[in-house]
């Protein structure tokens, strides 16, 4: 396991204009809500792609494919699990990963601008989230 430290930041919006339902099957995970929350973390981190949405399936009309890798949030003792966002033009680059989840993570855990969080992801050895 990995875990990347991060500083939570606001992002542009786009992430609840994406086709949620596509999302939603892709991945597995039927109670995801739309956006994302964006937190800019220490290291540049590569994604392990576990899901992908390709640009010519998307039904939103965006010329992007979308990737998604599973990881763990955790805040305090809460361990949320989640999926890191990223689209094939990487607008943010890196070091800014966007963040799904079941919840509004800003909402139900009182997450603002500047908090910080840690975001354990797989590495190669590991078959499973912890």
């Amino acid at each position: 396991m990995r875990i990347l430290k991060g500083m939570i930041k606001s992002g542009v919006g786009d992430a609840k204009n994406w086709s949620l339902g596509q999302i939603q099957t892709v991945t597995g995970r039927a109670d995801l809500i739309a956006g994302t929350l964006n937190v800019e973390v220490d290291e540049l981190h590569k994604l392990r792609c576990d899901f992908t949405l390709p640009a010519v399936s998307r039904k939103d009309g965006r010329q992007e494919d979308l990737y998604f890798e599973e990881c763990l949030l955790l805040i305090g003792s809460k361990r949320v699990p989640a999926l890191i966002a990223r689209t094939s033009t990487n607008y943010h680059g890196q070091k800014v990963l966007e963040i799904m989840a079941a919840e509004h993570l800003r909402n139900s855990h009182g997450l603002e601008d500047g908090h910080i969080i840690n975001v354990q992801v797989r590495t190669d050895s590991d078959e499973h989230l912890a």
